[in-house]
């Protein structure tokens, strides 16, 4: 095991911000500390896209990875977010994720509304109340618990719940998500550009 991986933020010559990152690897080695415990946030979509996929046999690529996108409201990846919708049966407003400030087209330009729309779809699919699919005791939320383990959790920024675990347990969970998932996440990777890179971002320490 090494240092922690050191990155330093400057702006002009001065260094204005220095991250110690974390890194377990279940392939390769680790840097700092592989066991310190710290929220999964965006990098569990792939995990939380499970229901979504179990529920269909007819998903498209671009439907798939938008759920497990945090994306940047461009044209392609909002209508990817209105096709789930529509495959749901629901509208924008009955997405749970609010509004993101700075964001264009209100509730729809969140980057998480993919997830929220395929969880919304996932609902549908599975004979669900549609609402509040979001609440920790949602027949949802507690089949992604299931899928996700752990056992303290929090709320992410979109109001979902997420857990925390060791960086350990978190590697070996990313590499349990299905080929389904991860084959539609390599096709459009453009849909899906920040989900796995988020696990790195978000155990920076």
């Amino acid at each position: 095991m090494s240092d922690p991986i050191r990155v330093e933020v400057r702006r002009g010559g001065i260094v204005e911000a220095v991250h110690h990152v974390h890194v377990a690897d279940t392939a390769g080695p680790a840097y700092g500390d592989p066991e310190l415990v710290c929220f999964l946030r965006s990098s569990a979509k792939p995990i939380q896209a499970i229901p979504f996929v179990e529920g269909y046999d007819d998903l498209g690529d671009d439907e798939i990875a938008i759920a497990c996108a945090s994306h940047r409201a461009e044209p392609a990846q909002l209508d990817a977010v209105r096709k789930v919708l529509a495959r749901a049966g629901v509208e924008i407003d009955d997405l749970e994720n609010g509004p993101q400030e700075g964001r264009p087209d209100g509730k729809l330009g969140h980057n998480c509304s993919g997830k929220h729309a395929g969880m919304l779809a996932a609902c549908r699919a599975h004979g669900w109340p549609l609402h509040p699919y979001r609440d920790p005791e949602h027949a949802l939320q507690r089949r992604i618990h299931e899928l996700v383990g752990g056992e303290q959790r929090g709320t992410d920024h979109c109001g979902l719940p997420t857990f925390a675990m060791p960086l350990s347990e978190m590697a070996l969970l990313l590499t349990r998500a299905p080929d389904r998932i991860a084959d539609a996440m390599r096709a459009r990777p453009a849909r899906s550009q920040s989900s796995w890179r988020s696990a790195m971002r978000e155990i920076s320490m």
